[in-house]
């Protein structure tokens, strides 16, 4: 994995299909393992005809690919109440919770 970034970079054109086998095998580690598996993808602004919109960096198709959505909000004081949205999900509504990351954990703020 390590070697990925320079992989990437000498065969732009197998990106998407390295991404899409990488997630179906998260996935499926996921499922086998009944455990959560958090991945991050950073947002950048595409920038349309009148306004930009604000979309993951690795694109549409990795964008879809994914079960559940959450946007984490990244307060500039570390201390600070953090925000989660809920934006997809197969089996929940859209929802919003507060929680605050501290020396004991990550915690909910009620």
């Amino acid at each position: 994995m390590y070697t990925l970034p320079k992989f990437i970079e000498e065969r732009p054109n197998r990106r998407t299909g390295l991404l899409f086998r990488l997630m179906a095998d998260l996935q499926r580690i996921a499922v086998s393992r009944q455990i959560a598996i958090v991945l991050m993808n950073q947002m950048s602004t595409r920038i349309g005809l009148s306004t930009g919109a604000v979309v993951g960096a690795l694109g549409d198709g990795w964008a879809h690919r994914c079960n559940i959505r959450l946007l984490l909000s990244a307060p500039r004081n570390v201390d600070a109440e953090r925000v989660a949205a809920l934006l997809k999900s197969n089996s929940s509504p859209e929802t919003v919770g507060r929680f605050r990351i501290c020396q004991d954990g990550i915690r909910d703020i009620l």
